[in-house]
């Protein structure tokens, strides 16, 4: 058991949370998660004794909390929590904000982590339906429980609608966002990896070269996630048997990687 020393503000002062909470965050990036897990349970206690159990600030706690327990695995847990968050949006603030629709959609995430996908479908059903009403159905929030139903639906197999609800979410964020932007290019890659799925590899590299594209423009090719582009572009062309083809991508995500975990080492480095 982890105690601190509170002397100066009291556990529950604004600035000890925070400091906790930047604790937490350290020994998680320590990977020392004992630690991380006795932090984060004084920060809750201290955050329910400061706002009480129907505040806001106590809903946001639960949902980090709720994000931990899901890196964690703890999905039950993680589902628990996002369920504590959403009912006390829904009495302190109703249900016609975007607090309440994202913890709803944090909500269903945890149901898909599980394979729940009939609570998770109805779970972002419900948050598409309430941007709807508030926003209507040509805005940008309404791409987000879009895509979150067209992952659902492909994976239990109903293609014809996740593929229709990828390409609205894409056309929400082409008009809202602009072609060129990179939230613009995750729908793109998303989309490649469902057209992979159904073994549409030629629409599948469409996509992705696309998604590539935007990514060099934006975020460049030293990133990791372009090095994770040049992976799944080389994967696809080896599904086609397209061996020479996805070599060089193959090669230079290998050579991403490698740079990756170079900038990882200096990093850790430079913090000590």
């Amino acid at each position: 058991m982890i105690k601190i020393d509170n002397t100066l503000y009291g556990s529950n002062h604004e600035n000890s949370i925070k400091n906790l909470i930047w604790l937490a965050n350290s020994y998680r990036e320590a990977s020392q998660y004992d630690k991380t897990d006795s932090i984060n349970n004084i920060v809750l206690e201290a955050i329910l004794k400061k706002y009480g159990a129907h505040h806001l600030e106590t809903a946001k706690e639960y949902d980090r909390h709720a994000l931990w327990a899901a890196e964690m695995g703890m999905y039950t847990k993680a589902i628990q929590y996002n369920i504590k968050s959403v009912t006390i949006i829904e009495n302190v603030s109703g249900t016609n904000n975007l607090h309440y629709i994202n913890s709803l959609l944090e909500l269903g995430k945890q149901y898909v982590f599980i394979e729940n996908f009939n609570m998770g479908e109805l779970t972002y059903l419900k948050a598409a339906n309430i941007v709807k009403n508030v926003y209507g159905e040509d805005h940008l929030e309404y791409a987000k429980p879009l895509e979150k139903l067209a992952d659902i639906y492909q994976r239990i197999g109903q293609n014809t609608k996740a593929e229709r609800f990828f390409l609205r979410s894409l056309e929400l964020k082409k008009k809202f966002l602009g072609p060129a932007h990179p939230e613009t290019a995750d729908t793109w890659t998303n989309l490649a990896e469902f057209y992979v799925g159904i073994s549409k590899y030629s629409a599948a590299r469409e996509s992705l070269s696309t998604a590539m594209k935007i990514a060099n423009e934006t975020i460049g090719k030293e990133s990791d996630k372009y090095g994770s582009l040049l992976r799944t572009m080389g994967t696809i062309l080896v599904k086609e048997e397209k061996y020479k083809e996805a070599e060089p991508y193959l090669l230079d995500a290998v050579k991403q990687v490698e740079k990756s975990r170079e900038r990882a080492c200096m990093h850790s480095l430079y913090q000590y």
